[in-house]
């Protein structure tokens, strides 16, 4: 019997996607899902001038960092962006001329996207991602390790010549490098 374990689905470009995306006060956090599970995620922390915008902007630039890491994923097909900024979701029946709203509204001309209203309580992921208070930004995705990688790297614990090995380019400037 296996155990369940949590890793990020494999995703499949005939079907549409869902971007979700939140914002808070120092942070920003974005998750990409199909069919209910998550491919990638990242978080995010934003500098103080970012800090003061409003939350409709925050929540705004949120989803403007999301798109511009996982563009791979939006255009390929359809996109669902949900966001708990509910006034997010008639950003593309506004008349915007400047600031990070108009960025946004360019963004979104080039993806098949909706724009969804999801409330904060059920918007879990992103929210959780959104409030890290270190900078993690990067691009998390499932890595597998077959069970003979992991023990041939315990060998080399256990073995006093590779260790000595493995540590002289350290120990050693001197040392060939490789």
């Amino acid at each position: 019997m296996y155990a369940a374990t949590h890793v990020l689905a494999l995703p499949d470009f005939t079907k549409a996607f869902t971007l979700e995306a939140d914002a808070f006060g120092y942070g920003i956090g974005a998750v990409v899902m199909q069919n209910g599970k998550p491919l990638p995620f990242f978080s995010k922390s934003i500098g103080p001038k970012a800090a003061v915008l409003s939350s409709y902007d925050k929540e705004a630039l949120a989803i403007i960092e999301a798109l511009k890491k996982w563009k791979h994923y939006c255009a390929a097909s359809a996109l669902v962006i949900k966001t708990d900024q509910q006034s997010l979701k008639y950003i593309q029946e506004q008349k915007l001329t400047e600031g990070i709203q108009h960025k946004l509204l360019i963004k979104l001309l080039g993806y098949n996207c909706t724009v969804e209203y999801k409330r904060g309580k059920e918007n879990k992921v992103a929210d959780a991602l959104s409030r890290v208070k270190y900078q993690l930004n990067v691009l998390l995705g499932t890595v597998v390790r077959p069970a003979w990688i992991t023990e041939v790297l315990n060998t080399y614990e256990m073995d006093d010549k590779c260790k000595a090995l493995i540590a002289k380019p350290t120990l050693d400037p001197t040392a060939e490098p490789d």
